[in-house]
């Protein structure tokens, strides 16, 4: 059994919104970088079932670490034995920069790539609520500079 024993993200950049004038649309741009940092403990029946590792020991979970990690330059990964289970620390990097067009409609944003946010703006800080699943919503904070 895998079991996240922590999550965060943090979030850093600009989004720049550019109303809509007589001579060009409302256009969003995003310059953003995007860590995702987690902590998995992988336990012996899930290091076999899910990445083939048949001994749950540090060479074990060394090779859970490198697939985990699968070459990718923006993601590090490191594992240890604990407790007789596989934890790893993972952090994901990834820049969103991305351009976009975009109507707003009473408190809605529809953007030109079909993602649409709630907003809420008090002063300088804009919050932006976008559906991600079911019941389920990820909330954004935008602070004004």
């Amino acid at each position: 059994m895998t079991q996240t024993t922590a999550a965060d993200l943090k979030v850093t950049g600009t989004v720049t919104y550019t109303a809509v004038s007589a001579t060009a649309d409302a256009v969003v741009t995003y310059k953003a970088k995007i860590e995702a940092r987690s902590t998995e403990s992988i336990s012996p029946a899930c290091a076999m079932d899910t990445y083939g590792v048949t001994t749950l020991d540090a060479a074990g979970c060394a090779q859970i670490q490198e697939m985990l990690k699968a070459g990718d330059p923006e993601t590090t990964v490191s594992c240890s034995l604990a407790a007789g289970n596989c934890d790893c620390r993972i952090t994901i990097a990834d820049m969103k920069m991305a351009q976009n067009f975009y109507t707003l409609t009473g408190s809605n944003v529809l953007e030109s790539d079909d993602v649409t946010y709630d907003i809420c703006v008090t002063g300088t800080t804009m919050l932006q609520k976008e559906p991600i699943a079911g019941n389920v919503s990820g909330v954004t904070r935008l602070q004004k500079k």
